[in-house]
């Protein structure tokens, strides 16, 4: 496998690439076979290619090549040399219409030594510039030290940049975030809170020797400014690293020397990789770590080694990755995908700095691949610094917020009735952090306003614990939360603020009309409207390892589900929607609860690509009602629940042939949508019985002095039997009927 950005060096004082014959393409990988070959004869833009569209430098041959194997050809520069000259003459004049603004320019290396000094400056009470090492040119290389207090005393979080020399956003990103926690410090609260409870640690430019050199030179250089035997230059510094150095499958690193990927002659054979391995070593309760890179719009979590081996601490690194995905993704509309290596959103690596942060100092690790998809690429344009440092800043609080947790606890399917004549389950996921352990968890709750009871919940296996809300009387309202504790002391609640936050559900009679794990077929029927594939399909998921957006299991673990074309390869839905209906239910005493579990994978997060779930009153003839959806994208199962008060709000009236209807849409003809729906059950609350509540005449389920009174008041007047002050029903109000209300005197019901 050949991989080159540059062409091989043929002499040390070549200090330049003639790179007039290269081009820039587009191309389209659909899977693992595709991507060798691309690799065989072309240059990734990205830092880890993947599947999908990606750009690749070429010559003019290679471009025949890969036109006679039979790729489809975008050109997106047609002349690598011209576009590289316009580049620098466009950012050399936007730095001047700037004025000097810092974040408003990419700059070179003394010029941000030269700002990290400004930085200290800002507040030297908790800034600290510290110097790492040397380079093999002999620049040294600095981090910087945010901290309020003592630094050791609190855990920490990392940032490192720019292992790869030419994505200037990525170093830009880290900078602009040393300002923001810098000058927000005793100015921002929430600034304010993240240094006082942590301790910060940033490395804007982990290749200094090649971050010069695309200032100087050659602005799309990757490595560092290693001599390697044969004369030609550069060690990939994100191949280097000593966690599974060249441990990954073919094409994860190389060991060719003019390869992009070249890992070395040895793990840690580069000082700049051993300086910031040295420093952060010294970091005590290090808990996260960040390694800035461009660009795909990617978090990339364990393992980059290798996609088949599911990382430890899963559970926990999935709730990381899920929080700080949906956070950046608001942030300013651009949309990231999150994802371990088992996902397989991106090639394999080996060597990585993310890989070491966490095999060896079990810190939770992460790549973020920032802006943009491949429009600009490295070349990201300058005015969009900030928002790009925006996007991952937001990311790294959530980490952070994370860091400072000692375990989670979660309700995944909160109940909406408990039953008045048995017992109602209750299942929470618990998840420790940081290596600790759970020591408890436990289910609380009460009814109608009482104190609360506390259960013990048991260990139901995969990170599930399960405990039991016991029949309450028909009518009241049950509030409940679980609570969980881990080894270091630290306790959770769901929801956070419990007791004073908790969720309530109602007693009642409970039907369950259907309970269907899709273990066997119980009548459900699958529509396609326009699509061209992508149609539901029952069965166990496949889970294609050339295929990442799929589910590895079914929602419930009971083995199958409902997805969308549940075959190998690119099945998503194209072209339209696919309708997954339930079979007939009966809801016509109403007071339904319809709950589920769905998978939903979108590239297209704008809002036209969805999971739309609809009900009709009648039957499968529609019209259908939409009455909830879902769009946004996760790489997980999740819940949802419709309530008999979404079913009034949306006008739906109950009847006794009743459908359900899940639709997964696709709109945008470039994206990618994969759904899955998963234990569906519906339930119905019944009515409470009417109390049977002796002396009660005026019906206020008190024995009082109003009941004695109507009883007086009627006093041997002869009332429809049954009715009014007549309590015997014997037809005649009388001394029988005085003795109920003062046998019951005071009592309630």
């Amino acid at each position: 496998m050949r991989w080159k950005v540059v062409p091989v060096l043929a002499a040390i004082a070549l200090s330049a690439q003639s790179l007039a014959a290269d081009q820039i393409i587009e191309i389209n990988i659909r899977n693992a076979g595709d991507l060798v070959t691309a690799l065989q004869h072309g240059d990734p833009m990205a830092c880890r290619p993947g599947l999908g569209l990606q750009q690749f430098i070429v010559t003019s041959d290679e471009r025949n090549e890969l036109q006679a194997l039979g790729f489809k050809i975008e050109t997106v520069v047609e002349n690598l040399d011209e576009w590289l000259d316009a580049e620098r003459e466009a950012r050399q004049a936007a730095q001047i219409a700037n004025g000097g603004t810092f974040h408003q320019s990419y700059h070179d290396y003394p010029a941000i030594e030269a700002y990290l000094d400004t930085l200290v400056a800002m507040n030297p009470t908790i800034a600290t510039k510290i110097a790492i090492g040397s380079t093999i040119e002999g620049r040294t290389m600095y981090a910087i030290r945010i901290v309020s207090g003592t630094p050791g005393s609190k855990p920490a979080v990392g940032i490192t940049a720019m292992q790869h020399a030419r994505e200037w956003a990525a170093g830009a990103s880290a900078l602009w975030i040393a300002e923001q926690l810098i000058e927000g410090y005793g100015v921002d609260s929430q600034i304010t809170a993240l240094v006082d409870s942590l301790d910060w640690h940033i490395v804007p430019v982990s290749n200094p020797d090649g971050y010069q050199w695309t200032h100087t030179d050659f602005r799309l250089w990757r490595k560092n400014r290693r001599i390697n035997q044969n004369l030609t230059l550069g060690v990939d510094l994100n191949r280097n690293w000593g966690y599974e150095w060249g441990g990954g499958p073919p094409g994860s690193s190389d060991t060719t020397p003019s390869s992009d990927i070249f890992r070395g002659t040895s793990a840690f054979s580069e000082p700049e990789n051993r300086n910031v391995r040295d420093y952060f070593q010294t970091i005590p309760m290090l808990r996260g770590t960040i390694d800035l890179h461009t660009y795909s719009q990617l978090i990339l979590g364990a393992w980059a080694y290798d996609d088949t081996i599911v990382p430890p601490r899963e559970q926990e690194l999935r709730l990381v990755q899920e929080d700080m995905e949906a956070t950046m993704n608001a942030t300013n509309g651009v949309i990231y995908q999150a994802g371990l290596g088992v996902d397989q959103l991106l090639y394999t690596a080996d060597g990585t700095n993310p890989d070491w942060m966490f095999g060896v100092l079990g810190a939770q690790s992460w790549t973020y691949e920032l802006r943009d998809t491949g429009l600009f690429g490295f070349e990201l344009p300058a005015n969009q610094i900030i928002p790009t440092a925006t996007e991952a800043f937001a990311g790294i609080k959530r980490l952070a917020y994370w860091a400072l947790q000692g375990g989670a606890v979660s309700i995944d399917t909160p109940i909406a009735l408990a039953s008045d004549t048995q017992a109602t389950s209750v299942r929470a996921d618990v998840v420790p952090m940081h290596l600790n352990t759970v020591s408890a968890a436990t289910l609380h709750y009460r009814f109608d306003n009482g104190a609360f009871n506390t259960v013990a919940m048991s260990d139901v296996g995969a990170g599930e614990y399960e405990g039991a809300i016991p029949a309450g009387p028909c009518g009241a309202t049950v509030e409940y939360y679980a609570e969980a504790s881990f080894s270091d002391g630290s306790t959770k609640t769901f929801p956070e603020g419990a007791p004073g936050t908790a969720l309530n559900a109602v007693v009642a009679p409970v039907t369950t009309v259907l309970s269907d794990n899709f273990q066997s077929d119980l009548g459900w029927t699958s529509q396609v409207n326009g699509a061209t594939s992508g149609q539901w399909q029952r069965g166990v998921p496949v889970n294609d390892p050339s295929w990442a957006y799929d589910p590895a299991t079914d929602g419930d673990g009971s083995g199958s589900c409902y997805l969308t074309q549940n075959t190998a390869g690119n099945t998503d839905v194209d072209g339209g929607s696919v309708a997954l209906i339930s079979p007939t239910l009966d809801l016509s005493a109403g007071g339904a609860s319809i709950e589920y579990l769905y998978y939903l994978n979108l590239t297209d997060q704008s809002g036209i690509d969805m999971l739309r779930i609809e009900v009709s009153s009648n039957g499968a003839a529609g019209p259908w009602t939409q009455v909830a959806s879902h769009t946004t994208s996760s790489l997980n199962w999740r819940a949802g629940a419709i309530t008999q008060a979404m079913l009034d709000g949306a006008g739906v009236s109950p009847t006794a042939d009743m459908r359900v209807r899940f639709t997964a849409n696709d709109s945008d003809p470039q994206s990618i949508v994969e759904a899955g729906v998963d234990a569906v059950m519906v339930r119905l609350a019944g009515e409470c019985p009417t109390p049977n509540c002796p002396g009660d005449v005026d019906g206020n389920l008190v024995v009082d002095v109003d009941d004695l009174n109507d009883v007086l008041g009627a006093w041997q007047t002869m009332p429809t039997p049954g009715t009014g002050a007549d309590l015997t029903g014997d037809g005649v109000v009388d001394v029988d009927d005085l003795n109920l209300v003062l046998g019951a005197w005071g009592q309630s019901c």
